[in-house]
């Protein structure tokens, strides 16, 4: 079943490339790319701002006595509910999350669920799927229902204690870099060509690739930051991933330097197409093995043990419904990517135009 998770990431990058490609880097947007976009864009900010925290009955056990976590959002199938006096209670049975590994149940045992009448529950029945907020009572081995938080949702996400609910910035931080890799990438192959065939709209295409790249990485890098600042204290750590993505941006922007220094447009051309050639072999190396080298804060360092959440091949690293969306997202940066690179690329193109009729 690993395989399906896989499966899911390959396409979710691998098309939206071919598709461009096939289409014409630098042709305008069809119909279908356009509505694509907007559902895929649409779909990965409703599920990831919609879907609600939960964890299980061990976490609200575990953390009942914190100081920061008195009550955990908790996800159950009522199995029973029982009027008592002023209370109603649960009997509840923990749910079962699906896992592109395998499928199991979390805890095999029934809890009691002790709620006050004050909260409505003439809209939930037996067999629903219930994440409500519960604080434990270690004396009587019972929960006590604080808040409904959702009923029968769509999706959940996990409940990690370190993240709570920054773990959804995941499918905002993450596809940022995978998509500014993929932009690098773009570049490598256009100046590879420009050198061959000494075509001016592939000098173009590569420096319009570098461009957004560049406004990717930036973008993935502040979110990446304020991830920072909430679970490490700090804006900026000086982690490897950290450092070397500033390495990764400071190559590029020393390309437009270049490229800015040079009046002379075939030796500006063919220089930046070498630098970007010798720049992109530097890319897999900064971004995805040194990480992996050193220690870090990040998952997927040195001593994590792991490649990390979203490729290790652990059990349970992602939770399936956020891996889904991660990948929804990737795909979705990759449509947008594209379609603003068309765009780039076409003014770039109409401005050269312009400026040789006026010479």
């Amino acid at each position: 079943m690993v395989t399906i998770r896989y499966v899911l990431m390959l396409l979710c990058i691998v098309l939206p490339i071919v598709l461009a490609f096939k289409h014409g880097i630098s042709s305008p947007r069809k119909k279908y790319w356009v509505i694509t976009t907007f559902i895929l864009v649409t779909s990965v900010i409703y599920f990831t701002i919609i879907p609600p925290i939960s964890g299980n009955f061990s976490d609200a056990r575990r953390l009942s006595n914190t100081e920061d976590f008195k009550d955990v959002d908790v996800s159950f199938i009522v199995s029973e509910i029982v009027l008592n006096n002023e209370q109603v209670l649960i009997t509840a049975i923990p749910s079962e999350i699906f896992h592109f590994t395998e499928k199991k149940n979390l805890e095999k045992n029934s809890y009691t669920v002790i709620s006050p009448k004050s909260i409505d529950f003439t809209s939930i029945e037996v067999g629903d799927n219930v994440v409500s907020t519960l604080n434990y009572i270690e004396e009587t081995n019972t929960y006590t229902l604080k808040k409904i938080i959702a009923v029968n949702p769509l999706l959940e996400y996990p409940f990690i204690e370190a993240l709570q609910h920054r773990i959804k910035n995941l499918n905002l931080h993450v596809p940022l870099h995978w998509t500014s890799f993929i932009a690098y990438l773009v570049s490598l192959i256009f100046s590879i060509k420009y050198l061959k065939h000494d075509n001016l709209e592939d000098d173009v295409i590569a420096s319009s690739a570098i461009k957004i790249g560049l406004i990717f990485t930036i973008l993935g890098t502040v979110t990446g930051m304020v991830w920072a600042k909430f679970n490490w204290g700090a804006y900026w750590n000086w982690d490897p991933r950290q450092t070397t993505i500033l390495v990764i941006m400071l190559i590029y922007f020393a390309y437009f330097g270049l490229r800015n220094s040079l009046d002379s447009f075939e030796k500006k051309a063919k220089l930046s197409a070498v630098y970007s050639i010798v720049s992109f072999i530097s890319v897999p190396v900064l971004m995805f093995i040194i990480p992996r080298l050193l220690p870090s804060l990040h998952p997927g360092g040195k001593d994590d043990g792991t490649t990390g959440p979203v490729l290790s091949t652990q059990a349970d690293m992602v939770d399936s419904s956020l891996a889904f969306i991660f990948y929804l997202s990737i795909a979705a940066f990759l449509f947008i990517y594209f379609w603003y690179l068309s765009i780039e690329i076409r003014q770039k193109m109409l401005e050269n135009k312009l400026r040789e009729q006026n010479v």
